[in-house]
Formats: structure tokens, C-alpha cells, sequence
């Protein structure tokens, strides 16, 4: 069984650059630390806990994108997906539930090494 606070990466990670790499180690690394501090903390309306993780990581990664601005990752695309399959959204069919960037969030991509 794998330790909770490993981080484990496959060959892919390492094939799209510095960037995506990064990406990928801050969301394993969320997802280490969500889990052992949420657990499973998740509202009672959520389908799916997995996705719901997801969805959190997802929006985690969204704020913090300048520290990778060349990942590559469509992060709204992705919040969007995890979002809608865990329930987080009313009605995921009706695009104005989903999560909708505001004016200000380019704030997020500004690049950054904190």
C-alpha cells in the first residue's frame, strides 16, 4: 500500500517539460496534504468524492498557475470537468453554472517563483 505523504509520478510527467512537471508535483502535493487534513470533508451534495478532490486541486493549481505558465493545462477546461462530475455545479449543462473566470484573475497567471 502507498504512504499518503509519497509522491509518486509516471514517465509521462516528465515528457511535456519543467512547467507541466511542476503542475504535476503541486497537485500531487495538494492532493497529500488535502488528504490528510480534510480527509473527507466534503459537502454532503457531492456525487463523487474523487472528482470532488479533483475539483479542488484543480482550483488550487488555477491560482497558483504563474509559478508554471507553460504547463500547458487547460485549467478551466479541467475545473469544469471535475466540477460538473462531482456535483459541485447545479446544472452543468446550462454553461452558466460553470466556473467562469472574472476580469481579475489574470492576477493568477502573472509568473512568479513563491
Amino acid at each position: 500500500m502507498f504512504d499518503v505523504t509519497e509522491i509518486y509520478f509516471i514517465s509521462g510527467a516528465f515528457q511535456h517539460g519543467y512547467n507541466y512537471l511542476y503542475a504535476t508535483y503541486m497537485e500531487e502535493k495538494f492532493h497529500s496534504q488535502d488528504y490528510l487534513i480534510y480527509k473527507n470533508e466534503a459537502p454532503s451534495t457531492i456525487e463523487n468524492l474523487h472528482d470532488y478532490e479533483e475539483w479542488r486541486a484543480q482550483m488550487y493549481l488555477y491560482k497558483n498557475q504563474g509559478l508554471y505558465p507553460n504547463s500547458g493545462n487547460d485549467w478551466i477546461h479541467r475545473i469544469n470537468y471535475y466540477g460538473s462530475s462531482a456535483g459541485v455545479y447545479s446544472n452543468p449543462v446550462v454553461n452558466s453554472n460553470l466556473f467562469q473566470p472574472k476580469w481579475w484573475y489574470f492576477i493568477y497567471k502573472i509568473p512568479r517563483k513563491w
